[in-house]
């Protein structure tokens, strides 16, 4: 274990970090440099997977698991679910077990996050459903309603 101060700590080294001011640091919380820091999202559209057996509607709840933070999140809305036949995005009022579509999502908590096609390890999610601790669907951040200086 290193005694002193390290530019990189690899997984599994615990470490101590120090932060200017008095900033208010809660568990899953990410630590960015605020020049690249992501924005903070409060609802999201993603494509989703759905592994879930009950189908995803309005007004579902879930918890949900971003990088390593788990927070609540609302399902705001299905806008679409994937016709394999046509490869196309048709609307829908719910997502079915193993179907991929669009779904808009309400977080408890703001999450520091990216669009997936910008990073991978920021711009995804795993719902689980609150009932049976199960994945319930695999998300990936698409676009989002930014609240700028959300904390």
């Amino acid at each position: 274990a290193p005694s002193g101060p390290v530019e990189v700590a690899p997984p599994g080294l615990s470490l101590r970090v120090g932060l200017a001011g008095d900033p208010e640091v809660a568990r899953g919380d990410l630590v960015a440099n605020q020049d690249s820091a992501p924005p903070m999202w409060r609802e999201a559209v993603t494509t989703v997977c759905w592994l879930a057996e009950s189908p995803a509607r309005a007004t579902d709840r879930f918890a949900i698991k971003h990088t390593t933070l788990v927070t609540g999140a609302e399902v705001v809305a299905v806008e679409a679910a994937l016709d394999l036949d046509s490869l196309r995005l048709l609307p829908a009022r719910e997502l079915a077990a193993n179907s991929i579509g669009r779904l808009r999502w309400r977080f408890d908590r703001p999450l520091a996050a990216d669009p997936y096609s910008e990073s991978r390890e920021t711009g995804a999610f795993i719902a689980i459903d609150l009932r049976t601790n199960a994945p319930a669907g695999a998300a990936m951040l698409l676009s989002c309603d930014q609240q700028p200086g959300a904390q």
